[in-house]
């Protein structure tokens, strides 16, 4: 397993914003070695398959998410905007120590991306669908490279996210957000139901044939054999 740190570190743009600024994250973001390092430590944390909070996130996560098949070249669309909650999420509580409390819901939020999520899968748009659990976003997408029954790996592309803080652009999380598994020709039918009932989409990456679990932000590379991950949690 390896990361490899980009050759510069932007600042904040003007524009950088989310539900939690920050100023209210007290511990410093994370470097591209510590996310080589934690990043395998998280999604094989025993705490993390049966905590509480992954739980009752499951049984509120509604009808119409599973598991599907998942091709080489299938799209990863993220549903529900980037991860806005840093400071009580799973990673905070395995990094930082700190409580671990349960998301809070917005019900309105949480019945438009059930509905675009019910239409493309009853129309056979969208292959499969993976609510955004605890770990955040590095953790959902490798869950589902490990739940295959096929050798496959992907390349995660977060650049459209700008500068914000790698900690919670990985690992934050978020109610009313899911990953979409999608065919390629399919992502612009995709994109247009979620706008049309105002749910944030954004192309995050695409299913490989190569088993590695790759991710690329504006402040770091890395990349971990699906392999190794599967060692990792198997320990």
């Amino acid at each position: 397993m390896s990361t490899t740190t980009v050759p510069f570190t932007p600042p904040l743009s003007p524009g950088h914003a989310s539900s939690q600024t920050d100023s209210a994250i007290q511990w410093p973001d994370l470097t591209p070695e510590e996310v080589g390092t934690l990043f395998p430590q998280v999604l094989a944390s025993e705490r993390l398959a049966t905590s509480t909070w992954l739980r009752n996130h499951a049984e509120n996560r509604g009808d119409g998410f599973n598991a599907g098949p998942q091709n080489v070249g299938d799209r990863l669309v993220l549903l529900g905007g980037a991860p806005t909650d840093l400071v009580s999420s799973y990673f905070a509580h395995f990094r930082h120590k700190v409580s671990l409390e349960s998301p809070g819901l917005d019900p309105a939020s949480e019945k438009r991306l059930r509905g675009v999520v019910k239409t493309l899968m009853t129309a056979g748009v969208a292959a499969s669908v993976h609510d955004l659990v605890a770990g955040g976003l590095m953790v959902t997408i490798a869950q589902k490279l490990l739940a295959s029954s096929q050798a496959i790996g992907a390349k995660l592309d977060l650049h459209s996210f700008g500068t914000a803080r790698t900690d919670l652009l990985l690992f934050g999380e978020g109610a009313a957000r899911a990953v979409l598994t999608v065919r390629a020709e399919k992502v612009g039918t995709v994109l247009s139901e979620a706008h049309t009932n105002g749910v944030a989409a954004t192309v995050v990456g695409e299913i490989t044939a190569e088993p590695v679990f790759s991710v690329s932000t504006r402040r770091l590379l890395g990349q971990w054999a699906i392999e190794d991950l599967r060692i990792a949690i198997a320990r």
